[in-house]
């Protein structure tokens, strides 16, 4: 089971590492949307580097039999499937089982078991890949919906860019693909199932998803890609938590406002309200209690700390560093580009949630979603192995050396400390430009501040921490109040910087652009 002790590492497995090149059946590099050699056995030469970045967890892309594709654009991403119960050929090694043979998938998780990773498959219930209808005769065209219409038309019976879309009011279709993913988690021993386009698929799979697949296997972790962005959709998103029984769906209304406020410069209290009056609108972070919603006619998650958080993925609209550098632009902009990309990290790194990377996103590779031209491609760059020696950066590199650094102590940072994977999160300031929350479980405390300005802080903030006689309106109970007079906070980053609560406050200093991590 994934828990909220882990980080997710998403591998496109194309483009990630090419571990045997004797799988490279229509390799062609020079092609942004060609195969690039990328397998599992490329994976396991790497976990040592995935190891030393702290990562838990490994996320793959299909890796279904696919369909042909076209000639300029191949299935390297293998979301177009062509037969669901069998492996690529391109994607494993040897001949240890029958052809294609979901036995492959089965070597590849028991060696990442062996070597401490947990595995996550993605997997496509919603749609063929192009030509599957005319690949594949075990498909009969009822079990398809309408192609001529769009998924911009009607969600769960429309075609998402002219895929065969099936049809999941059909039993049989239900059928198949449920047993399907059994076949998978119970051959695999996968640890857990990305559910790509969740979004799109008919109601009635989820019936049977929910008494089928998570009554026989609990300890699967379900996480679902439903792409709405907007604070107005958390409602949406939620459903997925709350009613479909997912165990996690990605917080990419979250990940819009990390992106906005530490790149764009927007105000803080949009990521939490201030809490000066009772009319101020809520920030992202408020909406993480359902009663919250509720007030507003609205359905919340049935649990926020189990949301997977994220700054990158392989369909968003650009990489994080990418809105950086289009902020911070020109060799003068570099240094600040990674400075608020750090920035967003740390965020990711404190805040609840189970944290997912993507890969390459950890040494500043960028990418772009351009529909006119390449598509998603650019946002799939190789892995750029080219400026690492073992598993650092080569130190020319200083500023991708220092992100991926950072990236590591701050995982170390979160491993460590109970408080930041399992704490309640309580804000303690927010303004425009200055964020602090803490996080507690038990007697572990963790202070966190943002400063989002780009000026230095000239005298120290002073964080109220005040008993209140009426406890229904005090945040933080006597008990962690009590501790936190009586034990320094040290800047996890810095041992050298200490603070204390004293006098109903403690006192932060902060450079433009920076973070502090204190713990006690």
């Amino acid at each position: 089971m994934i828990t909220q002790e882990d980080v997710i590492y998403f591998i496109v497995t194309d483009r990630f590492n090419d571990g045997d090149a004797t799988n490279n059946i229509g390799y062609d590099a020079a092609n942004p949307r060609g195969f690039h050699g990328g397998d599992l056995q490329g994976i396991l030469d790497k976990t040592g580097y995935l190891k030393e970045l702290g990562v838990t967890t490994v996320w793959i892309t299909p890796v279904y039999v696919n369909t042909k594709g076209f000639p300029e654009h191949r299935p390297y991403h293998y979301y177009w499937a062509k037969q669901f119960d069998r492996i690529d050929k391109r994607l494993y090694s040897g001949a240890a089982h029958a052809e294609s043979s979901m036995e492959y998938l089965a070597d590849f998780v028991q060696e990442m078991h062996t070597r401490g990773l947990k595995v996550i498959l993605d997997v496509v219930v919603n749609h063929g890949g192009y030509g599957i209808k005319e690949q594949n005769n075990d498909f009969t065209s009822e079990w398809f919906n309408d192609p001529t219409l769009s998924a911009k038309d009607d969600p769960d019976d429309g075609s998402l860019d002219g895929l065969p879309d099936f049809d999941h009011d059909n039993i049989n279709v239900v059928d198949y693909f449920v047993n399907n993913l059994m076949d998978w988690i119970e051959v695999s021993k996968v640890d857990g199932l990305r559910m790509d386009t969740a979004y799109h698929v008919e109601n009635k799979f989820w019936y049977y998803y929910k008494s089928l697949i998570k009554g026989k296997h609990p300890e699967v972790f379900l996480m679902g890609e439903v792409l709405k962005t907007a604070k107005e959709d958390i409602p949406e998103l939620a459903n997925y938590q709350r009613d479909y029984d997912f165990n996690s769906v990605f917080d990419f209304p979250l990940r819009e406002q990390i992106k906005n406020c530490f790149i764009y410069d927007e105000a803080l209290y949009k990521l939490a309200r201030p809490r000066l009056n009772s009319n101020e609108i809520y920030g992202i972070l408020d909406l993480d209690n359902s009663s919250k919603n509720k007030i507003e006619g609205r359905g919340g998650y049935s649990n926020a700390n189990r949301l997977v958080t994220l700054l990158d993925n392989h369909d968003l609209d650009q990489r994080i560093m990418s809105h950086a550098r289009a902020k911070h632009t020109g060799e003068s902009g570099k240094a600040m580009a990674y400075r608020v990309v750090t920035m967003c990290y740390a965020f990711l790194l404190t805040v609840r949630g189970i944290p997912q990377l993507y890969y390459g996103s950890e040494v500043g590779l960028e990418g772009w979603r351009n529909d006119n031209a390449g598509g998603d491609a650019d946002l799939r760059r190789d892995f750029p192995w080219g400026i690492m020696i073992g598993n650092e950066v080569k130190p020319e590199h200083s500023e991708e050396h220092n992100l991926l650094e950072t990236i590591k102590e701050l995982i170390r940072c979160k491993q460590k400390n109970e408080a930041l994977r399992y704490g309640v999160m309580i804000t303690m300031w927010v303004d425009h430009f200055v964020y602090a929350f803490i996080r507690y479980i038990r007697n572990n405390i963790v202070l966190v501040v943002f400063n989002n300005g780009y000026g230095d802080m000239t005298s120290p903030l002073s964080i109220p921490v005040v008993p209140n006689d009426d406890k229904k309106r005090q945040p933080l109970p006597d008990r962690v109040i009590d501790l936190m007079q009586n034990n320094p906070f040290s800047n996890a980053l810095d041992a050298t910087d200490q603070t204390q609560l004293q006098n109903e406050k403690i006192d932060v200093q902060l450079k433009g652009k920076s973070f502090k991590i204190y713990t006690i």
